[in-house]
Order: C-alpha cells, then sequence, then structure tokens
C-alpha cells in the first residue's frame, strides 16, 4: 500500500486480495517497477558496486517476463556486460542542467467481451 500511495497507481490488480483471489494469478501482484527497485537495492546490498558507481545513466531493457506475486522471493543475478568511457556528450544532468528520460513501456490489456 506505501507504494500505491507514493506512485498514486491504486489498481485493484495489486491491491483488491478478494477481488484477485480467483484470478488467473491467484493473487495480487507486485507493482513490475516496485520489483525493479527492488532488485536494485539487492543489487546494492551485495556491495560488489560499492565506491565504483557514481551515476546510473539509465536502462535500456526491463521487461517483466513473469508475475510476482506478494510473498514470492526474489533472486537477482548481476552481470557486468561493458565496461567503457561514456562520451562526453553524456555528461551528468546536473552538468547539464537538465534531466531528460525517455520510456518506452509494453503493457497487457485485458480482453474486451464483444
Amino acid at each position: 500500500m506505501n507504494y500505491a500511495g507514493l506512485s498514486g497507481i491504486y489498481d485493484p490488480i495489486h491491491l483488491d486480495k478478494e477481488h484477485l483471489a480467483d484470478s488467473e494469478f491467484g493473487g495480487r501482484l507486485l507493482y513490475g517497477q516496485l520489483v525493479h527497485v527492488v532488485m536494485e537495492g539487492l543489487k546494492i546490498q551485495t556491495g560488489i558496486l560499492a565506491d565504483s558507481v557514481i551515476a546510473s545513466y539509465g536502462m535500456d531493457s526491463v521487461p517483466v517476463v513473469n508475475p510476482v506475486l506478494i510473498g514470492d522471493t526474489i533472486h537477482n543475478e548481476i552481470q557486468v556486460i561493458n565496461l567503457g568511457r561514456r562520451d562526453a556528450d553524456s555528461g551528468s544532468p546536473s552538468e547539464k542542467k537538465r534531466g531528460v528520460t525517455n520510456s518506452q513501456k509494453l503493457s497487457a490489456l485485458p480482453r474486451r467481451e464483444r
């Protein structure tokens, strides 16, 4: 419920336990963004990135491949796939005095009865 209050997303698929008890999922789903935030926290807690990351430049792809239900255990696998320098034009938002976010989202919608 704290995430709902913070995000403003009060969708019953995340909040209405009785409504979802007989659904294909069998219960309330965690917010996909919340799952990602928890995974980021688990990554930081490992300590493998301690004192090595100064900024997040973003994410290219964060697919949600399976639903996560309240009470599920989340495991995190971390793999460094590239080490390299950023272009001079990709400085931090504070250096450029602006912040920009690009986003692409895929959503599953319920089928409508015809």
